[in-house]
């Protein structure tokens, strides 16, 4: 049995959660009266099309969309020798030419804070939005390629022809302590809470509301100048309003990581996790994350590949395998170019059927033209394969954005990272 979704929004206290739990969390970090704060605007403006808008199977019911977009990006950002602070709230709109009604008012806020202590490292990372289905279950080959590879988020579902929104907060606390010259110890827990509106009673939905918290300890130990060894334990309990849906797991992996040079580090974890759902206890499952970071002047690279059990939106927790592929370069002082992709798949580790294949590339052009003004081409490839009908389907999108950045940190910049 499977829950009907709501017709409203939700009135659990999760969905007040979502709205308000990040401001607090910005109003309780210590001391950012007295910081001297860099502020950096950004307003764009972009057109818009997509040749399959839904990701339709059916020719006939492929959503060809054009329209406009409108963004506000505003960053507050404060660093100091022991840490620092940034808060990114952006709002945008989404208006189309077309008879489906694909158009949206989302709202996003970004968050990190970071306090350094003599042995001892507290962080606090997260992200809150609220946004349209369509955009929100599809998996973006962003082209940010300064975040940590495990920092990629892997909950979408590709489940995009629904009109609804949904309702999103993920919050990471941290810590590391350094136990000695060799030895450091790093926890961190994850917390990700999604609610699915519906406002429309006459539409049904397969997205079903759950939470997800992980947690891992993890012990690093360092084998020589320039490698270390890594052990972690994980545990996780994932909660849905699927009856029969809740399912608790732990896990332990070992691995290394190696800095191949100044500028590109490899690391490699392998191990299991195993999941149980009431009483009944699966097999395990193995796990794997391997990836590639090179950082230079002119030139990022992030390659990763990994295996894991993931959240989602499906009423379950999935086997999900994923390669990440993200590449910028500076090719001079006015133009840079980047390429993503990202590929993956999902298998169930319930009853529903739910495996899907998925594959998108990315490309990018960007022409600064002055210090504040900047014009990039971004152009997207994707396709999908759902199991549950057996068919595929394929979209191309292109979107021209025009930036105007009058405080802008460095010129070359990849975002937004948002679809």
């Amino acid at each position: 049995m499977i829950l009907t979704r709501k017709e409203q929004p939700s009135s659990h206290p999760s969905s007040v959660t979502c709205r308000l739990a990040p401001w607090v969390a910005a109003l309780l970090i210590p001391g950012v009266g007295q910081a001297n704060w860099e502020f950096d605007p950004a307003l764009r403006v972009a057109a818009d099309s997509d040749d399959n808008a839904n990701l339709s199977h059916l020719t006939a019911q492929e959503d060809n969309i054009t329209g406009y977009i409108g963004e506000l990006d505003f960053e507050a950002l404060y660093r100091s020798e022991t840490g620092l602070v940034s808060i990114n709230p952006v709002i945008r709109t989404r208006e189309y030419d077309s008879d489906t009604d694909r158009d949206s008012n989302d709202q996003f806020l970004n968050f990190r804070m970071r306090r350094d202590g003599q042995s001892n490292t507290f962080g606090l990372r997260g992200n809150y939005s609220r946004e349209s289905v369509r955009t929100a279950e599809l998996a973006d080959a962003a082209l940010d390629a300064e975040i940590e590879p495990d920092e990629i988020e892997d909950d979408e579902t590709g489940e995009i022809d629904n009109r609804g929104k949904r309702d999103r907060l993920r919050i990471v606390p941290s810590w590391s302590f350094q136990y000695s010259d060799v030895s450091t110890w790093r926890a961190d827990v994850g917390m990700l809470t999604v609610d699915y509106i519906d406002d429309d009673p006459s539409t049904t939905s397969n997205l079903i509301d759950f939470t997800d918290v992980r947690g891992r300890l993890s012990y690093e130990r360092r084998l020589s100048a320039r490698s270390q060894g890594i052990f972690s334990l994980t545990a996780r309990n994932y909660q849905t309003d699927r009856v029969g849906g809740d399912i608790a797991g732990y896990g332990l992996s070992a691995g290394f990581n190696r800095a191949l040079t100044e500028t590109t580090t490899f690391r490699a974890l392998v191990g299991v996790e195993e999941t149980e759902k009431l009483s009944d206890s699966d097999k395990p499952n193995f796990v794997t994350d391997i990836s590639l970071v090179r950082r230079q002047q002119t030139t990022r690279l992030l390659a990763q590949y990994r295996r894991r059990i993931s959240a989602s939106g499906r009423g379950e927790l999935v086997e999900r395998n994923e390669v990440n592929l993200r590449f910028t370069r500076s090719l001079n002082d006015k133009f840079s170019a980047g390429l993503g992709a990202r590929a993956y798949e999902t298998k169930s580790l319930g009853s529903i059927a739910n495996d899907t294949n998925y594959v998108q590339l990315h490309a990018q052009l960007l022409w600064q033209m002055t210090d504040a003004f900047s014009l990039r081409a971004n152009y997207r490839h994707t396709v999908i394969d759902r199991a549950v009908n057996g068919e595929s389907a394929d979209s191309n999108r292109l979107t021209l954005w025009f930036t105007y950045r009058p405080n802008a940190r460095s010129q070359i910049t990849f975002q937004p990272g948002r679809n």
